[in-house]
């Protein structure tokens, strides 16, 4: 870690949208508890939306008292639909501009870039001397307007990309046509993982599985994203080898078009919603397999959980292999069919080879490496 000799402690804001249950959100808690005492960064989450009774991060955040301004999502006076939406884009321009200047940050620190089409000009009109953000997704997704101005923060208004790993990074260059950025990887507490994992046979009691089942799992908020149309597509086909097979569906969100597909192929008693679950370890104890079906992922945490839970797990082709830190993960190729899942899956085919390790991902560490990189620039900016 660098050694700080500062004169006074940096104030980092850290900037997100709402504290749902997402990837983004995990990665913002775990860094309120490392800063919590830190003696050379003040830092301090602004959410623009108010705290939510089904998310567990705004319950953690509530229990462990941690340093975080909710703004309850102010709104404009204007009621009339057809012009409600600019009105509300003004009103968000006009908040961040006052929390910046109430706040007074050293550092602003954006997590998920589509806020920044409304955080890049306050940042820039108050002269906030660092200016990062986060991508947490794919860059593709943002198109339009919105592709526009977040390529402006970067290019203009000196904001600083911070990518997940190196094909996000790759991705970001040719989309939004940069040639600056940093890399870091998301965190996580192996310890508490390590805590979760029971047996194979007291997960699947835990969630009334047969012990001789063949398992299978989806880990994940119920977004277009993560594709659950392929995900039980695959299963069918499984289903067709082995009418012994449960498929396990944990994740928050609406259900009925993914229950209406498993009643279309026949398989609606087979595919088990348990939604959003306290303990994610026990489907990935219980499960012989678990499936990403994703689209895209920047850095999914489902994987990096079940690898380090000994699961088993085929993923997409829309999965970075920097996610991969074991032997245990085979990846299919792009445009694959049901068919071709269900065989990788029944009958196996050849595993990535890791290109990371689980000391990449180690929480601590990369604590550590967010640290550093607020401390560099800042050292760099006071010349």
């Amino acid at each position: 870690m660098i050694k700080s000799e500062l004169k006074r402690k940096i104030k980092v804001l850290a900037f997100i949208w709402s504290m749902g249950n997402g990837g983004a959100q995990q990665v913002l808690v775990n860094n309120l508890r490392f800063f919590q005492n830190d003696p050379d960064i003040d830092f301090k989450l602004i959410c623009f939306n108010g705290p939510s009774t089904n998310s567990k991060y705004d319950e953690i955040i509530r229990k462990e008292n941690l340093k975080v301004r909710y703004l309850n999502y102010p709104r404009s006076i204007i009621r009339i639909p057809v012009i409600r939406y600019p009105f509300n884009k003004l009103v968000e321009l006009r908040t961040w501009i006052k929390v910046i200047k109430e706040e007074k940050p050293d550092i602003v620190h954006v997590h998920i870039s589509q806020l920044l089409t409304t955080t890049a000009l306050p940042m820039q009109i108050c002269k906030v001397p660092i200016r990062f953000d986060t991508l947490h997704s794919n860059p593709y997704r943002y198109t339009g307007t919105e592709l526009e101005l977040i390529k402006h923060a970067f290019h203009k208004q000196g904001v600083i990309p911070i990518c997940l790993n190196q094909k996000q990074a790759t991705d970001a260059c040719d989309h939004y046509k940069i040639d600056k950025y940093e890399i870091l990887h998301n965190g996580f507490d192996f310890r508490k993982i390590r805590d979760g994992i029971v047996s194979k046979s007291e997960a699947r009691k835990r969630l009334k599985l047969n012990a001789d089942d063949l398992v299978l799992a989806g880990v994940g908020r119920l977004d277009p994203v993560k594709n659950y149309e392929l995900m039980i597509d695959v299963f069918a086909e499984v289903c067709k080898k082995r009418k012994d097979s449960k498929l396990i569906i944990a994740g928050a969100g609406d259900q009925e078009i993914y229950k209406r597909r498993a009643v279309q192929y026949g398989i609606g008693d087979k595919v088990l919603f348990v939604g959003q679950i306290s303990n994610v370890c026990d489907v990935y104890c219980a499960a012989d397999a678990l499936l990403m079906t994703s689209h895209s992922e920047a850095s999914p945490l489902t994987l990096v959980e079940a690898q380090i839970c000994g699961t088993d797990c085929i993923i997409s082709s829309g999965v970075p292999d920097e996610s991969v830190i074991t032997d245990k993960v085979i990846k299919m190729k792009k445009g694959a069919t049901p068919v071709e899942w269900a065989d990788a899956l029944l009958n196996g085919h050849d595993k990535v080879k890791p290109l990371l390790t689980e000391s990449d991902y180690d929480l601590e560490n990369t604590n550590k490496q967010l640290k550093d990189l607020y401390l560099k620039y800042w050292k760099n900016y006071e010349g």
